[in-house]
């Protein structure tokens, strides 16, 4: 096995880019490579690795979560690997840098796409998708209004004791 340091990829990205320091634009892009590569040191530690790992596993079942309950509400039957599949894709399918008027795009289609694979008629899983938007824009606001107005006081308070 070959053993790679943990920020390799960092200092590669890092030499990559400055490489092409002549290239316009370049320089600043290098400049916050360079800072990202050296504030990576975070990453040693195998407490925090371990944390952010375990946090972006239970994200990812909650939102594996929110979309069984959608399917659900709709009377839809899926297995637990088909969800798990279809949360997977969809999740994958938002960093493609597209989408309509209202943030429409590739995840539905993600949605759509994996659903469909998965045994729905491809109108109830866009169906789906689209109420799984919808849920999520007026959803998440609402929960990041709550979060602000009950936890940035104290947030706030134990930021001046510090």
């Amino acid at each position: 096995a070959v053993a790679v340091r943990r920020d390799f990829f960092l200092h590669l990205a890092a030499r990559l880019l400055g490489a092409l320091r002549t290239a316009p634009g370049f320089a600043t892009l290098t400049r916050f490579a360079d800072r990202l590569a050296e504030s990576s040191s975070y990453c040693r530690d195998p407490r925090f690795v371990a944390t952010a790992f375990g946090l972006s596993l239970a994200v990812w079942l909650s939102l594996a979560g929110f979309f069984a309950a959608v399917l659900h509400l709709f009377g839809y039957r899926v297995s637990a690997g088909e969800l798990l599949v279809a949360s997977a894709v969809t999740n994958m399918s938002g960093f493609i840098p597209a989408s309509a008027l209202g943030s429409f795009g590739p995840i539905e289609a993600g949605w759509t796409a994996a659903l469909s694979w998965a045994g729905l008629r491809p109108a109830d899983a866009a169906a789906s998708g689209l109420a799984t938007h919808l849920a999520r824009v007026v959803l998440l606001p609402l929960l990041s209004l709550v979060f602000v107005l009950q936890l940035w006081p104290r947030i706030a308070a134990a930021r001046r004791t510090v």
